[in-house]
């Protein structure tokens, strides 16, 4: 009832791994804290080779996404919060994280990111569930709201082109669900709107191609995150060669988006000075 007369968005939280169980929950809430996808990216994303998951149990869940929730781009996706251990704890891999915060940003759902993960808290190490509660809830104001810490320059810049995407393509975008083009142990490719991401979950030694069917209209794509342009070969295929995420977008259609990027970064550099 209240969330039929407040008129306001809501999120439920329904703290478990069950799919379906959590996914009935959107049928008295606008959204909900995605558990089970929560769960998935902290054993995809880990450093500990012996029990990190491949990439496919993600597009697996995927596919469950769309069974039993009614709509997941309206529910809440995170890698930890003050109930749950550090996501940091698990890895400190830097790409791997990047990895890991490119899907979180860029994938179906509200991307939620807990305090302290942009200034690389990790909870307790010295505390044998160091990782968890009450190890997890440090205070920010001890990190000294460090903004040249890499991981919060990252996030910065992802959240930068979340905003330059809503701009180009208003709502589609975010409301637009994944989906997958390519799939292996290690790298896992989707479709979401006119965006093509790449993330892995550990290195690999061999190049990887990602076939595009006839209807691609671009045979040049430039990666959002380092300006690096993608060229389609003659078999439609785009080689991966290193297991760096990528926001891929067709050069015509990236074009406002970096110039934006750069009016941005112009912004804040004349800023910075002043303020120095």
């Amino acid at each position: 009832d209240y969330n039929r007369y407040s008129g306001v968005y809501s999120l439920g939280e329904v703290a478990t791994s069950d799919t379906s169980y959590v996914g009935s929950y959107q049928n008295v809430a606008d959204g909900i804290l995605h558990y089970p996808l929560y769960f998935l990216l902290n054993q995809v994303f880990q450093d500990n080779d012996q029990s990190r998951r491949s990439m496919f149990v993600i597009e697996n869940q995927v596919q469950e996404n769309e069974k039993y929730f009614n709509d997941t781009t309206l529910c809440g996706i995170f890698l930890d919060n003050h109930d749950q251990d550090r996501f940091l704890n698990h890895t400190q891999n830097s790409v791997r994280i990047q990895n890991a915060l490119v899907y979180l940003m860029f994938s179906d759902g509200i991307p939620i990111v807990y305090m302290g993960t942009e200034q690389n808290f990790t909870g307790n190490p010295n505390e044998k569930y160091g990782a968890t509660d009450p190890w997890n809830r440090e205070p920010l104001w001890k990190s000294g709201y460090n903004r040249s810490m890499w991981i919060y320059t990252y996030l910065a810049k992802l959240n930068q082109i979340r905003s330059l995407l809503k701009e180009q393509y208003n709502e589609e975008f975010f409301i637009s669900h994944q989906q997958t083009m390519l799939i292996d142990n290690d790298t896992y490719v989707y479709k979401k709107g006119s965006l093509v991401i790449v993330v892995s979950n550990q290195s690999f030694n061999r190049t990887k191609k990602l076939l595009f069917d006839s209807t691609v209209v671009s045979n040049r794509w430039k990666d959002l995150l380092d300006n690096k342009i993608y060229e389609i070969d003659n078999n439609n295929a785009l080689e991966i060669d290193s297991w760096q995420p990528k926001l891929l977008l067709p050069v015509s259609s990236s074009a406002p988006i970096l110039s934006s990027c750069l009016a941005v970064l112009s912004f804040f550099i004349i800023i910075f000075f002043q303020y120095e």
